[in-house]
């Protein structure tokens, strides 16, 4: 009884007390969380990503190496592609400074050249600009534009010096001595500036003082490959026809020309269009020489050479030398008709003349010796006839002969003619046709009327005396008739 109740009490006694609430047990609950394996592996896995972040942290791949390595290479490149642009540029700007340039010209030319501006443009082309030119104190230009395209400033930084592809010059007046010294130092300036220029262009010359050359031109200067000079080219921008005068220069003294002209009304001479001209000659201080020329119209071609110089006033000479002047076609030009209108009236005179003239003019001014020139000398007349004119019906019925009826071949037929800006006498005129025989003397107007006397004697042929007839009418419609 008493071990039973011993074993019962002991049992008892290792009871903890019933908690309130919850029924008794025999486990007790803990707070220690004991991980399983899936745990130890997490931790694990967690634990050798943090090592091999911190070990990216410091590690750089080699496509990141490359890449900027070459970006790297670019910077330092374009920095001394940056260095040396500046370092090059530097002396080109310098050289383009107004001051730079206008003791270049000054040293190339031998002239005093002043610049007052210089700017840059870059629109709608790249040019700069120099403003208020001044040469020698005697050329002045309010502007010259030095242009060049974008692959020659490309080219010019590559090569280290400026290359202008044509450098413009605003309009100018000139002067006799203006004219001479601009001729003689243009050539000079293509490459005295420090850089090149392809051509030299004005945009409009004019010469006042010049009776020559009385429009406004376009004025180039084209440096020659491997010669000291160059050639200074005009072109005719006003006035009828076209005409181009080139001029080259010999020395300080003489400077020789060429001209070529289409459909160009001469400022010398009868006043007509002609076709076509040209010539060929040399200027000096005081004198003009053609040494050639040829002029073309419908009805023929002339050829000479003239001469102006210069003392106290200036005296001018000249020839003129024609071998197939077509008459009918000059009597249609003189009536407006052209040569090839098939409603045009008869010409009254017909045949193939020739003539060779010779003369000259003076004057207190060039102008005034070439404009009172007077030419003279022999014409004849191959197969010269009287169109509608019967010289001999005229001669023996008396009445008024013109244009309408009848015909006076010549077998001959001459006469001295004097030229002038006061019209055309006609002298010492002969002719025969068979027995019939002419003599006398027609002077035509510049209006184109006529007035002379003709001698008419018809020969043995007709126990007749000789008769004169008097000459009226016009040279594009004649009229003989008993005095």
């Amino acid at each position: 009884m008493g071990r039973a109740g011993e074993r019962s009490h002991s049992r008892h006694d290792d009871r903890r007390p019933p908690t309130l609430g919850a029924p008794a047990t025999d486990f007790a609950i803990t707070t220690i969380n004991v991980p399983d394996r899936l745990d130890v592996q997490e931790v694990r896995a967690r634990e050798a990503e943090r090592e091999h972040a911190r070990g990216r942290a410091f590690f750089v791949d080699r496509y990141t190496i490359a890449l900027w390595s070459k970006r790297l290479f670019g910077l330092a490149v374009a920095g001394a592609l940056a260095w040396l642009a500046v370092q090059t540029a530097a002396p080109l700007v310098d050289a383009l400074r107004a001051d730079s340039i206008a003791a270049r010209l000054s040293a190339a030319i031998g002239q005093t050249v002043r610049i007052e501006q210089r700017r840059f443009e870059v629109w709608p082309s790249p040019r700069l600009v120099l403003a208020k030119v001044e040469v020698g104190g005697r050329l002045a230009a309010d502007e010259v534009s030095l242009r060049a395209s974008w692959n020659e400033l490309a080219r010019a930084a590559r090569a280290g010096r400026f290359a202008f592809g044509e450098a413009v010059v605003s309009p100018v007046r000139l002067d006799a001595e203006q004219a001479w010294l601009l001729v003689a130092i243009a050539p000079r300036l293509a490459n005295a500036a420090g850089f090149s220029v392809g051509a030299l262009h004005f945009s409009s010359v004019e010469f006042p003082d010049f009776p020559l050359l009385p429009h406004q031109y376009l004025a180039t200067v084209k440096r020659t490959s491997g010669a000291a000079a160059g050639t200074f080219e005009l072109a005719q921008a006003g006035g009828e026809g076209s005409m181009t005068l080139r001029l080259v220069g010999e020395g300080d003294d003489s400077v020789r020309f060429e001209l070529d002209a289409q459909r160009w009304r001469a400022p010398v001479g009868p006043g007509l269009v002609w076709d076509s001209v040209s010539a060929t000659g040399r200027v000096v201080r005081s004198a003009v020489v053609v040494e050639s020329y040829t002029a073309q119209a419908p009805f023929g071609v002339f050829q000479g050479a003239l001469v102006a110089a210069s003392d106290v006033g200036w005296s001018a000479a000249g020839t003129v030398r024609s071998t197939g002047l077509d008459l009918e076609t000059l009597m249609k030009f003189i009536a407006g008709r052209q040569p090839d209108d098939a409603s045009a009236l008869r010409s009254p005179l017909i045949g193939t003349a020739s003539l060779e003239l010779i003369g000259g003019g003076h004057g207190p001014a060039l102008g005034d010796a070439l404009f009172g020139v007077r030419l003279g000398g022999p014409v004849s007349v191959r197969f010269g006839s009287l169109n509608g004119i019967n010289l001999g019906l005229a001669a023996t019925q008396g009445g008024v002969a013109q244009t309408g009826g009848g015909t006076t071949r010549f077998t001959e037929l001459s006469a001295q003619v004097v030229v002038s800006d006061s019209g055309v006498v006609l002298r010492d005129i002969r002719g025969r046709a068979g027995a019939m025989a002419t003599r006398g003397q027609v002077v035509v107007e510049p209006d184109q009327s006529l007035s002379g006397l003709v001698r008419v004697d018809l020969g043995a042929e007709r126990v007749q005396a000789p008769t004169t007839l008097r000459v009226s009418g016009t040279a594009v419609a004649p009229r003989f008739a008993r005095p």
